[in-house]
């Protein structure tokens, strides 16, 4: 069936007004947004970049700094390792440099390492505190042990007093330096006394310049220095003493009363013979006046403290006949006359005994091994005979 339409009419929508020109124009302009204003944001500083060059300079920098401090620490931790070496003497001269002091320290094998011993001073602030004079080293200490007591002005010894004995031959003499710390090596000494050292006081002591050596004029006294004199000063004041005591005796010729014309050298020379062959000071004259006797026959004077020197052994204690073979101008066996220069330091006595002999005729002693006096004998048969009783009696002591 057909549907029926409605009868309802439909409402007309009411027809749109034009707009007109004013309103068109608003009705194309947008509404404005509302805009909200934005905070002011701070502008970021812009990062630095280091060139990739010098951040491998300082990494470099860094890197040897470490290593350097690495070295350092381990420099002076050495120098808290006790070191192996014996009680040891050291004498440091006045005015020695830190460097000098530690070198020295080094060649003797007290430290370890120069570098580290300097480093060690230098931070510590002892290199200006380290102190001159003689030292004993205990055994087996620390290099930071013994730089302590180099700054410890108690540590330091007591002033030098050295004795040079009546007879004292420079062989013992380099010796006792040595020991009592005046020196440091007695062979370098010994060549000095007996070779090179003359030379630099013939100037000031115009009576060496017949000698070969010093040997005889370092005249026998007791001697007082501070710590670290130097040699030199010790000869100088031992050859003034010769000048004060000796030398206004031998421009003395009224106390002189010699059988044979000597020189000043040649007396000091026979002293130092008469020296080493008296025990006691009353027998000095008489052994004089053996000697000038042998030396107006031309006979050889046979003195065995000669052969001695000759061996450069002046502290054996006996002479065998090869040791009277040598062949030396000292060995007094050997040449005739005397020889060229003293063999030992004589005293004031001996020097005496030589400007003013006894008058005698003796030819011969010997030595009794018991009292150490001497028996004097006129002929050779004489003194054989003594010879041979002494020989008995240094047997029947037990003596060799």
């Amino acid at each position: 069936m057909a549907t029926q339409k409605s009868s309802i009419p439909k409402k007309k929508s009411a027809p749109k007004a034009k707009a007109t020109g004013s309103q068109a124009s608003l009705k194309k302009i947008p509404a404005p947004s509302k805009v909200t204003p934005k905070s002011p944001q701070k502008k970021s500083t812009p990062k630095k970049r280091i060139p990739s060059l010098t951040k491998k300079i300082i990494a470099g920098t860094i890197a040897v700094i470490s290593i350097i401090g690495i070295l350092i620490s381990l420099m002076i931790y050495q120098l808290t390792e006790p070191q192996q070496t014996p009680q040891t003497s050291l004498l440091i001269t006045p005015h020695t440099s830190a460097t000098k002091i530690i070198t020295e320290l080094k060649n003797k094998g007290l430290i370890p390492s120069t570098t580290g011993a300097l480093i060690y001073v230098r931070i510590k602030g002892m290199a200006s505190q380290l102190k001159a004079g003689r030292f004993i080293i205990p055994e087996n200490q620390t290099p930071i042990q013994i730089l302590s007591i180099l700054v410890d002005p108690k540590a330091c010894l007591a002033p030098v007093k050295l004795t040079i004995p009546e007879g004292f031959d420079c062989f013992k003499l380099a010796r006792r330096l040595e020991k009592i710390g005046i020196v440091e090596n007695e062979q370098d000494t010994l060549n000095y006394l007996l070779k090179t050292g003359k030379e630099l006081y013939v100037e000031d002591f115009p009576f060496l310049e017949d000698a070969p050596s010093l040997e005889g004029y370092l005249f026998p006294n007791t001697y007082h220095f501070s710590v670290g004199t130097p040699l030199e000063n010790l000869i100088k004041a031992s050859l003034v003493e010769f000048t004060l005591k000796v030398v206004p005796v031998l421009e003395s010729k009224s106390l002189q009363t010699m059988p044979v014309r000597l020189s000043n050298h040649q007396i000091i020379t026979l002293a130092s013979i008469v020296e080493r062959e008296a025990s006691f000071l009353s027998e000095m004259p008489t052994i004089a006046s053996v000697y000038f006797n042998r030396i107006k026959k031309n006979m050889k004077l046979q003195a065995d403290p000669t052969v001695l020197y000759a061996l450069e052994n002046t502290s054996k204690p006996r002479i065998y006949y090869k040791d009277l073979e040598i062949e030396s101008p000292y060995n007094t066996y050997y040449t005739i006359g005397l020889p060229p220069g003293p063999i030992a330091n004589p005293g004031l006595a001996a020097i005496k005994a030589v400007l003013n002999p006894a008058k005698t005729n003796y030819l011969y002693f010997v030595a009794d091994p018991e009292t150490h006096r001497h028996l004097f004998s006129l002929t050779y048969k004489e003194h054989a005979q003594k010879v041979i009783q002494m020989h008995a009696k240094r047997s029947a002591l037990g003596i060799r």
